[in-house]
């Protein structure tokens, strides 16, 4: 596995095989810009700014920083995890939607004005 198609064609010049490109970026087919705002049913109009975190809702992930930041609109949270129920408690106007397939996860993404990826640089444990 490689993570760009020019890293895929190096290596293919210099003869390795059995290479796949995969990408760690936005899949811009699934998740197209909008102009205009989308509405998800099941969270309704959300304010705006929308802070958006994606990703397994655990320790490593630091997810409290996130979710302590004092930020006007509303915060999402798209996954699920150990820490889940205890942080769903702490934060209660957080909007939490679990875990979704693509397509759901597209359709309830009001393009955010914010995302966030805030896992710590120290290991937990250390």
């Amino acid at each position: 596995m490689v993570p760009t198609r020019s890293v895929l064609q190096m290596l293919q010049a210099r003869r390795f095989e059995n290479l796949r490109e995969w990408t760690h970026g936005v899949d811009t087919a699934l998740f197209a810009f909008s102009p205009v705002a989308r509405t998800y049913e099941p969270l309704g109009a959300l304010r705006r700014p929308v802070s958006l975190f994606v990703g397994r809702v655990s320790y490593e992930k630091n997810i409290g920083a996130f979710l302590d930041l004092k930020v006007p609109g509303s915060k999402v949270v798209c996954g699920v995890g150990p820490v889940e129920a205890a942080l769903k408690r702490k934060y209660p106007d957080v909007h939490w939607v679990g875990l979704l397939d693509r397509p759901t996860r597209r359709a309830c993404m009001p393009p955010p004005t914010c995302s966030s990826s805030p896992a710590s640089p120290i290991p937990s444990g250390w």
